[in-house]
C-alpha cells in the first residue's frame, strides 16, 4: 500500500485595510467650506481632512468628515436645507454645525439674535436662535447628534460683532436646551486672540484650519 502524502500550506498573513468610515457632516457657510487657504496641504482643503486625519489616528481606522458648507448662506439656508442632507446622508451618526458669519453682514440687517427668547415670545420666528433650532430638531428628529460650534471672530468691518455675540451666546442657550454633551468649540475666543490665523479678517488660514481642526477634535473627545 503507498503511503498518501498530505501537503500543508501556510497561507501568508494579509492585511485588509478598513474601508474609510463617513463619520461625521459639517454643514456651515464658506468658513465650514473651506476657502481663502494660503496653503494647499496633502490631505486636502479645510478643517475637515485634517480632523479626519486626527480622528483615524486615534480610532485606529479610516475616518471621513464630509464637508458640506455652502458660501455665502445664513442660518436660515441651514434651516431649510438639512432635510435634503440628512436625507443624503441616512447612516451618518453626527452632525457639526456652524452658521452666523454671514448672518451678522452689516450689507444688510442682521439677522435679529433670538437672544433669550422660546418659541411663541415676539421676535423669535425668523431669528438665528429659531433657525438653529429648526436645525437641530432635524437632525434629532431622525436619531442623529448634532454638536454645535461658536461663531468665529471677524476683525474686519464687514461683520458686527455684537451681533457674533449675541449669536454665540444663543448656541450657549441651544446646547443647553437641547442636553447637548458637547462644548461648542469657541472659534470666537480662539480667532480673537490670534488674529494672524484669519486669511482676510473672516475666513481661516492654513494654520487656522488645522487650529479649527484641533479645537474641534479636542471637543469631540
Amino acid at each position: 500500500m503507498k503511503k498518501v502524502l498530505l501537503a500543508c500550506f501556510i497561507l501568508p498573513f494579509i492585511q485588509v485595510s478598513a474601508t474609510p468610515y463617513v463619520g461625521y457632516i459639517a454643514i456651515g457657510d464658506s468658513i465650514t467650506e473651506g476657502i481663502m487657504r494660503d496653503d494647499i496641504p496633502a490631505d486636502g482643503i479645510g478643517y475637515e481632512p485634517i480632523l479626519g486625519t486626527l480622528l483615524t489616528n486615534l480610532k485606529g481606522y479610516p475616518i471621513i468628515v464630509v464637508k458640506e458648507g455652502v458660501s455665502g448662506v445664513k442660518s436660515a439656508y441651514g434651516a431649510a436645507n438639512i432635510s435634503s442632507t440628512l436625507s443624503k446622508y441616512p447612516s451618518v451618526q453626527y452632525y457639526l454645525v456652524q452658521y452666523g458669519t454671514n448672518d451678522a453682514r452689516v450689507h444688510g440687517p442682521p439677522v435679529p439674535s433670538g437672544l433669550g427668547l422660546i418659541p411663541g415670545d415676539a421676535g423669535y420666528i425668523g431669528s438665528y436662535k429659531n433657525n438653529m433650532q429648526k436645525i437641530i430638531s432635524a437632525i434629532k428628529g431622525v436619531g442623529k447628534t448634532p454638536y454645535l460650534a461658536k461663531v468665529p471672530y471677524c476683525s474686519v468691518s464687514i461683520c458686527s460683532d455684537p451681533d457674533i455675540q449675541k449669536y454665540n451666546a444663543v448656541i450657549d442657550e441651544l446646547v443647553v436646551a437641547n442636553g447637548i454633551l458637547i462644548i461648542p468649540p469657541n472659534f470666537y475666543s480662539h480667532f480673537k486672540t490670534h488674529p494672524g490665523e484669519l486669511a482676510d479678517g473672516v475666513h481661516p488660514n492654513g494654520v487656522g484650519y488645522q487650529s479649527m481642526a484641533n479645537l474641534w477634535f479636542s471637543a469631540l473627545n
